[in-house]
């Protein structure tokens, strides 16, 4: 990890602030099998046992990224590495790790049946598709490709975007290694895409320039922002970016986006429930300018993650599915 971040990845500025550091360091024992299958590929990849980062925080558009960060060479040896962490699957930990599922991803297509459902009602509601017959829906980042099940039965194209191909992909859904060969999309999907990458404004816009005025884009981020804030760590040592519901309408608005939808929902990933910001934009003619300042308080992040995490646990019937 060689990069010191000296401007917002978002909105170019150089006004933020340094809101904690933290020290990432080997521990196969961790009791999170997800932290400790990276903390391996944090040893075995980059070659080092602790990584000390600094979470930071724009003061011009909220967004909340780390410093330092990773390369493009490093992110792209990352996820080419076992096949995007599979390879670590049966690491040992204080808890079960779900590494019966990585060789049979039917198992994973299953248990996301609801999430998926979920994403295909969202962007045909809110953003008023009615037919999706002959349209192409891209699932940018998509691992298998499985959220693109209801739309591939209701007759449109799906394309499956991501750097690394698996052995097994949902029956139905075409390949791409890169956006730019697929040139066309009606409507695109990234589900747990932007948290892992360095350079977001102009992924963003990779997606932008294949999307025509009127065409719809799903994002699903987990919602950690307020956890970050209020443990002072960094969970999975791979996310370099934390939303809350403002900072992720921003990231859409900048490469020309307007929001038709954004909240905060339980959903699930890899079947297990979890919190996630969730939006539906829409293709506009032009981007946005700068973005005014977002009067942002970690205090005002922290008290409404508390409020949706209380809710998570004693008033399920208060968050939609």
């Amino acid at each position: 990890m060689s990069i010191n971040v000296k401007q917002c990845p978002l909105c170019g500025q150089t006004r933020f602030n340094e809101l904690y550091r933290h020290v990432t360091a080997f521990d196969p024992s961790y009791s999170h099998f997800g932290v400790a299958q990276d903390n391996c590929l944090l040893r075995d990849v980059f070659l080092v046992d602790r990584i000390e980062r600094t979470l930071m925080w724009c003061r011009n558009c909220g967004m909340c990224f780390i410093s330092p960060t990773f390369t493009g060479p490093e992110l792209e040896r990352l996820y080419k590495t076992a096949r995007m962490r599979d390879h670590y699957a049966l690491v040992k930990t204080t808890k079960p790790s779900p590494a019966a599922s990585i060789n049979h991803p039917e198992s994973i297509w299953s248990a996301e049946e609801k999430h998926s459902q979920f994403i295909f009602d969202r962007v045909r509601d809110v953003a008023n598709v009615e037919c999706l017959k002959d349209m192409t829906v891209v699932d940018v980042g998509g691992q298998y490709g499985y959220h693109l099940r209801h739309f591939l039965a209701a007759g449109a194209r799906g394309v499956l975007q991501d750097v690394v191909r698996q052995q097994t992909i949902f029956p139905g859904v075409e390949y791409s290694a890169t956006l730019a060969q697929i040139r066309h999309a009606d409507i695109a999907i990234c589900t747990h895409v932007f948290e892992h990458v360095v350079n977001l404004r102009e992924f963003v816009e990779q997606i932008a320039a294949i999307q025509p005025i009127g065409a719809v884009c799903y994002v699903e981020v987990p919602y950690e922002l307020d956890s970050r804030l209020r443990n002072h760590d960094f969970g999975v040592p791979f996310h370099v970016n934390y939303f809350s519901i403002e900072s992720l309408v921003n990231v859409m608005r900048m490469a020309g986006y307007r929001n038709a939808h954004c909240s905060v929902s339980k959903l699930t990933y890899g079947g297990q429930p979890i919190l996630a910001v969730y939006g539906i934009f829409v293709r506009e003619q032009k981007q946005a300018g700068n973005i005014a300042f977002i009067q942002w308080s970690r205090w005002r992040e922290i008290l409404r993650g508390g409020i949706w995490r209380t809710a998570y646990r004693w008033l399920p019937g208060l968050i939609q599915w």
